[in-house]
């Protein structure tokens, strides 16, 4: 069966636990959780490649996700017209935006909105890996809510969760770029955050379970110290 607003944004979510997996808690990642109804990017990790290569290579990765039932050349368009807004963010400070590497393999989750789907995201096996940018899902009705007990339930949360907080961390860069603060570092996950509470993507934080997460994290984010923005190895999106 074909997506819709809520199977595509798990998709998305569920590339974000692959992310935080990949590149740590220092990653800065801007998750699309609105369906992919916007003309930007729906994933874009901001400074991955300076993770990756010890703070050499600056480079902006882009992903754009489809549902199996749509065409590439729908897809290609739309990754294209994604790496185009990624290319005039202020958050891309002169770094080069490319199309972002396959992923090691497909991952499923309950489509948490929607329990009675199950999603699976995969990448383009036609395209180079190393710059790949297309993810594809599919979504599968079950016929009835699955199981709490499920892996795939806690699978989904955990994506819901994650994309969350990585849109309020990167939120929190943008705004610090916007009006030059200095960022404060939270002790317990190493996000790195200015200050506030700051503007969750609309409806991420729908599902159950979120803001016992987000209390946590703003309750360690104030007894976090002063850092200064650039310092090297913390990965900070400076030009």
């Amino acid at each position: 069966m074909g997506g819709d607003t809520h199977a595509h944004d798990t998709a998305v979510a569920l590339r974000v636990l692959d992310l935080r997996a990949m590149y740590g808690p220092k990653a800065i990642i801007t998750a699309e959780q609105k369906g992919g109804n916007k003309k930007g990017p729906d994933l874009v990790c901001w400074n991955c490649a300076q993770i990756a290569s010890g703070n050499k290579v600056r480079e902006v990765w882009v992903w754009e996700f489809k549902s199996a039932n749509q065409s590439a050349a729908s897809a290609r368009e739309s990754l294209e017209s994604g790496m185009a807004v990624a290319a005039a963010d202020p958050m891309r400070l002169g770094r080069t935006v490319k199309a972002g590497p396959s992923f090691a393999g497909p991952r499923t989750s309950v489509v948490p909105n929607t329990p009675n789907q199950v999603v699976t995201v995969y990448s383009d096996q036609t395209r180079n890996p190393k710059e790949n940018g297309l993810e594809w899902y599919t979504v599968e009705d079950e016929g009835m809510p699955v199981s709490r007990k499920d892996p795939r339930w806690a699978e989904g949360q955990a994506a819901a969760e994650a994309a969350a907080i990585a849109n309020y961390a990167s939120n929190k860069h943008r705004q610090r770029l916007a009006a030059d603060k200095p960022v404060q570092d939270d002790p317990v996950t190493g996000w790195a955050i200015a200050g506030g509470f700051g503007v969750i993507a609309a409806g991420a934080c729908a599902i159950g379970g979120c803001a016992g997460f987000l209390s946590g994290l703003i309750g360690a984010a104030a007894k976090g110290s002063r850092s200064t923005p650039g310092k090297k190895g913390d990965y900070e999106l400076v030009g």
